[in-house]
């Protein structure tokens, strides 16, 4: 979470929500939340999750008459609100329109954003931890993962280091 929260600007109204913790319960978080700041609803939704299992949560507090752009491509019914999807493939022109209009200006921009904000040091690289005994730590890894002891951080694993090989 610490490191999410560098990325945030609390004074705008940004906040870091634990999805762990259950649609209904991140639900009502966001709307104590947009209660507590007198925002007002919710008018735009983007959900970075895996499609028909995380719906619940954008179309839950998105108002009826807006829009929630999608990370993957889906099918799944979402009422009143607009749909629009922003993944690889419409962002590098794959779908010809399957999915929604063609985001490769918005590609462009991303990626020399990104480039910038890593140049001035705007933007750090994700947080990452080599683990030891090469490909023998990825058991391991996976076990801290599945138990919640380890999270928002990407594992390295140096095959060279692997016993035996």
């Amino acid at each position: 979470m610490q490191y999410v929260e560098s990325l945030i600007d609390k004074t705008k109204g940004d906040i870091v929500l634990d999805y762990r913790s259950g649609d209904d319960e991140v639900i009502r978080q966001v709307r104590e939340h947009l209660q507590a700041g007198k925002y007002g609803e919710l008018r735009h939704g983007l959900d970075p999750g895996i499609g028909e299992p995380s719906k619940k949560v954008p179309t839950d507090i998105v108002a009826s008459d807006e829009a929630i752009n999608l990370v993957l491509p889906s099918n799944f019914d979402v009422g009143t609100v607009e749909k629009s999807s922003t993944y690889v493939g419409v962002v590098h022109s794959q779908e010809y329109g399957a999915f929604g209009p063609d985001a490769s200006d918005l590609g462009l921009v991303t990626c020399r954003w990104f480039t910038r904000a890593l140049q001035v040091g705007n933007l750090e690289g994700h947080p990452f931890e080599v683990k030891a005994g090469g490909l023998e730590g990825v058991e391991q890894a996976l076990k801290d993962l599945r138990n919640g002891r380890q999270s928002a951080v990407k594992y390295v694993f140096r095959i060279a280091e692997t016993p035996g090989l």
